[in-house]
């Protein structure tokens, strides 16, 4: 979806991981995760999949605004450009598609759902390139001492009091 700001201040506010980061503070985080969430989405039927996202119409002096919830006190409130609203029922063969992933993914054991999870981040990940080369680096030389012999391995149970 595409996203514009009702005033030159909230852009302002959220035009980067510094800015959200000093305008949202601890919130920061779901913030950006949320306006990432918003700008990827084909629509507001591929947000009102995300449970945590709590995409919802208000209602009473709201009506035709949509909130997304940052926490439970907190959400982001915006006006879709569509006269008229979409319909909540109505779903596209991509919406479906996407449910029908989510609940096969759902569906795997735990084990797996993890490994799917880290996959995922992994490939939004953030990290700046230098920490990111630093940390295979350090994997490299670990692997390199472990096969040389040059470090000791514990069990974990052994460390467990």
């Amino acid at each position: 979806m595409n996203i514009r700001d009702q005033t030159r201040k909230l852009e302002k506010s959220v035009e980067n991981l510094s800015a959200i980061r000093r305008y949202h503070g601890d919130r920061a985080k779901k913030v950006a995760l949320r306006l990432e969430q918003l700008a990827a989405a084909a629509n507001l039927d591929a947000l009102r999949i995300l449970p945590s996202a709590n995409c919802h119409e208000l209602k009473a002096d709201g009506v035709g605004e949509i909130a997304v919830d940052i926490s439970p006190n907190h959400r982001i409130i915006f006006i879709p450009d569509h006269h008229p609203l979409p319909k909540k029922d109505i779903f596209i063969r991509e919406i479906i598609m996407d449910k029908l992933l989510i609940d096969k993914a759902m569906e795997m054991p735990p084990v797996q759902r993890v490994a799917l999870a880290e996959l995922l981040l992994a490939s939004i990940d953030h990290e700046e390139e230098e920490i990111s080369e630093t940390w295979i680096s350090e994997v490299h030389e670990r692997m390199t001492a472990v096969n040389e012999g040059r470090a000791t391995l514990l069990d974990f149970d052994s460390l467990l009091p």
